[in-house]
């Protein structure tokens, strides 16, 4: 994957949003923030770089389907910030390489999160 420094999508939040369409349940994404906000804020940004350089392309796209869905931006960024952590922490539990078809397959899933 590559990285690129521009940050081209801005950080949103939407006050107050509690969407009737979260069908997330409660777990690894409702505690990333409350645990370590910023570890939080660490996984948003590398949705956000993905989205911008397009790498993967399956990031962008299940970004767009969400907001397609009737998802608000900042629940979506937080769907795919869990997606995210779930592959690092797959890649340190198991000692193995990041797996782009094991990553996709989890942005496919979603809205539900990996367990």
């Amino acid at each position: 994957m590559m990285w690129k420094d521009k940050d081209i999508l801005p950080s949103e939040t939407v006050s107050g949003s509690s969407s009737s369409l979260s069908v997330i349940p409660r777990g690894i994404g409702d505690k990333m923030d409350e645990v370590n906000p910023a570890l939080g804020e660490e996984m948003k940004e590398v949705v956000r770089r993905q989205i911008n350089s397009n790498d993967p392309p399956e990031t962008k796209q299940t970004y767009d389907r969400l907001i397609k869905e009737g998802f608000p931006k900042e629940e979506v960024m937080r769907q795919l910030a869990v997606v995210v952590a779930a592959e690092i922490f797959d890649v340190m539990k198991n000692g193995e390489s990041f797996n782009q078809e094991r990553y996709i397959k989890k942005l496919n899933d979603l809205p539900n999160l990996p367990e």
